[in-house]
């Protein structure tokens, strides 16, 4: 406390005593004291309780009050400073009494002088900051006991003889011991631990001993007799003169988490492998479609070397010419999240791929692809396709050609015959003539299959005579009312397309009759400058949702003959009630356009639906 300045407060309503006190404490050594006066009771204790000195001399006589009313009001209030009482003459009962209030000394003032004073005062001060430092280190203590009864990990104390000296509530979660049955027993009797690697123990005493922790894993054991894995963290405590007294444990029940965490290895690596070994292209790419992580066999496929392809964006490598197959609408596709298509494009070489391409998002922000090399596959179904049409219009001919002419000649001969029985007057003369009109009705029947399978204009890949052609036959056949409308007149420039094409229109205005029970239906064929849509819409009831799930085989062969010539198909109900199947395709050789338009505007074409009856009987024209 040397040099140190001292705040003294004298509570007195002696003025000559509180000069004498000054000068008893100007004359000390080693101490400087800063001394401020109250004269009565009242301002003294409102000045004592605000604990802004060091030290309080009290005078036992205060006018009405005495000092030892003062000591006791003050301490009431919760006052930290230490009170010395003064008084004039001795008297035991006084002297015990404010020990028992709490004065830190009770001096005479005809005893003392200014090297009592200072000592008095200079113990009293020391023994209050140490009573102080005391209380602020219990407080501590009892609110790192209370932190350690809440937490939920074990912590338990080992004295230097491996004896358990502290064991909080958490501890007894863990391992079902009660405190007052581990308190003083060998730990290792209690958790009967074990290592799980031999050298575990020994890198554990290394590491106490050179940097006073240790963190690692161990098997413990509960008190049901169940071993667990915990996560152990220990830590050498020490006394004040920084000797080791014992240890401190801190473990946690990690046997879940690391069973969780091989089940995710163990995932991870049948993923991996999986992902590795797979005969597919499989591509993961993060939310704004730039390649993470792409397998071998995507290399193989795209053409690029994995170095090559991870930063590379999705839309730059696939912005391709692309063909929508299943028979699930837009709005399905949003709602799933899902994509199952069917692209075509050039390799780095320059060589066309067409490739099977499956997408879903399998995280918050990750989508993972998967491509299989279709090329080969659809050229030979395209040869299958090629001569599967070939042998239609080969049936086609045949009827045509063979079973109509030998069902006229057989026409032929029965009106002879009917003519000859009738100038002999036999009664079988009408049966006759009734075989001849039945055998002229089947010919314009078989006329009409031949057609079907065979219509002539498509020879030419006249389309729009080809469809005005079915429309008439299907009005003739079904009575009802099929309109075809065409818009920029021209011829499809691929004959496979027409044939596609007009298959496509054969299979919807069989659903559309078939299923939707419509009354009219409207065709519309138009041509831009590299590309055309054909559009066929009816007033039934419409394609039932559960339609786009079950994807019976109209659709999907409309979708496969789309594919085949490149095309988009779309199919949904339309807004104003019945069916609206639309398919955009290619119509010229340049492709740079076709695939622009297939892109940017395929969804604008879905959308254009216009009222059925405005455009019916207002401008003419189709009004799909």
């Amino acid at each position: 406390m040397k040099n140190e300045v001292i705040k003294v407060l004298i509570i007195d309503d002696n003025e000559d005593d509180l000069v004498l006190i000054r000068h008893m404490l100007s004359r000390t050594e080693g101490c400087r004291f800063d001394v401020n006066w109250a004269e009565d009771y009242e301002p003294g204790l409102q000045t004592l309780i605000q604990d802004q000195h060091d030290i309080c001399l009290i005078d036992y006589r205060l006018g009405t009050h005495s000092g030892l009313d003062l000591l006791k009001e003050a301490i009431s209030r919760g006052c930290q400073v230490p009170i010395i009482l003064l008084t004039g003459a001795g008297d035991r009962h006084v002297d015990v009494e404010a020990g028992n209030a709490g004065a830190v000394d009770y001096l005479f003032k005809s005893e003392i002088d200014s090297a009592i004073l200072e000592r008095s005062i200079r113990y009293s001060v020391r023994h209050a900051r140490t009573m102080r430092a005391l209380r602020e280190s219990e407080e501590r203590f009892r609110f790192q006991a209370n932190i350690l009864s809440q937490v939920n990990d074990a912590v338990i104390g080992i004295d230097q003889n491996e004896k358990i000296s502290y064991w909080n509530p958490g501890a007894e979660r863990l391992y079902g011991f009660k405190r007052e049955g581990v308190m003083g027993r060998l730990s290792k009797d209690v958790l009967h631990y074990r290592w799980i690697k031999a050298e575990d123990e020994r890198v554990m005493h290394e590491s106490l001993l050179t940097v006073g922790s240790w963190r690692g894993e161990k098997i413990h054991r509960k008190s049901n007799g169940e071993e667990i894995l915990v996560e152990a963290s220990m830590n050498v405590t020490k006394d004040s003169n920084d000797r080791a007294i014992g240890r401190l444990v801190v473990t946690r029940d990690i046997t879940k988490r690391r069973k969780t965490e091989e089940a995710l290895w163990e995932s991870y690596e049948r993923f991996r492998m999986l992902f590795e070994c797979s005969m597919d292209a499989i591509l993961i790419e993060d939310d704004r479609g730039n390649y993470l992580k792409v397998n071998k066999a995507a290399c193989e496929l795209l053409g690029y070397s994995e170095e090559d392809l991870l930063g590379m964006n999705s839309q730059r490598l696939m912005g391709v010419e692309r063909s929508v197959h299943g028979s699930q609408s837009e709005s399905e596709h949003e709602k799933t999240k899902d994509l199952i298509e069917e692209i075509s494009f050039h390799r780095p070489d320059g060589e066309r791929c067409i490739v099977e391409f499956s997408s879903c998002e399998f995280a918050s922000n990750l989508r993972l692809t998967i491509m299989r090399d279709a090329t080969e596959r659809r050229r030979l179904e395209k040869e299958i396709q090629e001569i599967s049409e070939k042998e239609q219009r080969r049936i086609g001919q045949d009827l045509h050609d063979g079973l109509c002419q030998q069902l006229a000649g057989i026409a032929y001969m029965s009106k002879v015959l009917e003519s000859k029985l009738s100038n002999r007057k036999v009664p079988e003369a009408k049966e006759a003539g009734e075989i001849a009109k039945l055998v002229n009705q089947s010919i314009s029947h078989t006329r009409d299959l031949a057609r079907g399978l065979c219509p002539v204009e498509l020879e030419t890949s006249d389309l729009h005579s080809a469809l005005v052609d079915l429309a008439s036959r299907v009005e003739s056949m079904f009575q009802i009312t099929c309109k075809v409308y065409e818009e920029d007149v021209g011829p499809i420039h691929d004959t496979n397309a027409a044939i596609h094409l007009y298959r496509i229109s054969q299979e919807a205005i069989n659903n559309a009759i078939r299923h939707g029970k419509a009354k009219n239906i409207w065709i519309r064929l138009r041509h831009e400058v590299d590309y055309s849509v054909l559009t066929l819409r009816d007033d039934g009831v419409g394609i039932m949702k559960d339609a786009f799930q079950n994807r019976g085989m109209g659709l999907r062969v409309m979708n496969y003959r789309a594919g085949i010539i490149g095309g988009n198909l779309n199919v949904k109900r339309h807004p104003q009630g019945g069916t609206m199947v639309t398919c955009i395709f290619q119509n010229v050789q340049n492709r740079d356009h076709w695939r622009k338009y297939a892109q940017e505007n395929i969804e604008d074409e879905r959308n254009n639906t216009h009222s059925a009856e405005a455009q019916k009987h207002s401008s003419g024209r189709s009004p799909c």
